[in-house]
């Protein structure tokens, strides 16, 4: 790790420093918080397959079982046989996140 010395640098110049990232990355912050999408309440805490398709904005159930095979997006429920899907794991895949595809359903 490189060390600085920061005894030739003013406090006030250090305090301006520090102050100017802190600031950056605040906005960077809610900028990112700003576009994340949630979910409406109507959908509880699981998704049915219905409604993934619906809030994924895509016809085909063929596209959410290829996302499921690459673990994109993985059911963690099942009512019987149907797969349910954790609200919170559509929500990150939706702002950009995906699951690690170690993480099956149980």
């Amino acid at each position: 790790m490189n060390q600085v010395l920061l005894t030739s640098i003013p406090v006030d110049e250090l305090v301006q420093i520090f102050t100017v990232i802190i600031e950056e990355a605040i906005i960077k912050h809610n900028k990112t918080e700003k576009n994340k999408i949630i979910l409406e309440d109507k959908f509880g805490d699981h998704l049915t397959k219905k409604e993934v398709l619906e809030v994924c904005k895509i016809k085909s159930p063929t596209t959410l079982w290829n996302w499921e095979q690459k673990g994109k997006l993985v059911p963690k429920r099942r009512a019987g046989k149907k797969p349910l899907y954790l609200r919170q794991d559509v929500e990150d895949f939706l702002n950009g996140g995906f699951l690690d595809s170690n993480q099956k359903a149980a």
